[in-house]
């Protein structure tokens, strides 16, 4: 299993070296811009604090939470996940600058 914030954290003042202040994404939104993305990956399983996605064809599965937090769970090596985390995290920038206009 991989494990990655896949975006910058806002801090707290006080709380070095902790991120307590976290990106709060749109999960729906989240799901429409990584559907173009990554069209090989579905919902598998969404609730209000996590979607989780499968590749059709390996199985490999993607827990995302709003938070920005990511794990991928499966054998991919280190290039694949890269790329993903890098989707990702272009994906949760780009819906959260479009928020904050």
């Amino acid at each position: 299993m991989i494990y990655s914030t896949v975006a910058p954290c806002k801090k707290k003042k006080g709380f070095e070296g902790h991120p307590d202040e976290f990106f709060n994404i749109s999960l729906p939104q989240l799901n429409e811009v990584l559907s173009k993305s990554l069209p090989n990956y579905e919902i598998l399983r969404k609730t209000s604090i996590m979607m989780m996605l499968v590749d059709k064809i390996s199985g490999h599965k993607i827990s995302i939470f709003p938070s920005a937090r990511v794990f991928i769970h499966g054998s991919l090596d280190e290039e694949e996940a890269k790329k993903i985390l890098l989707i990702i995290s272009r994906a949760v920038i780009e819906i959260s600058e479009k928020n904050s206009c």
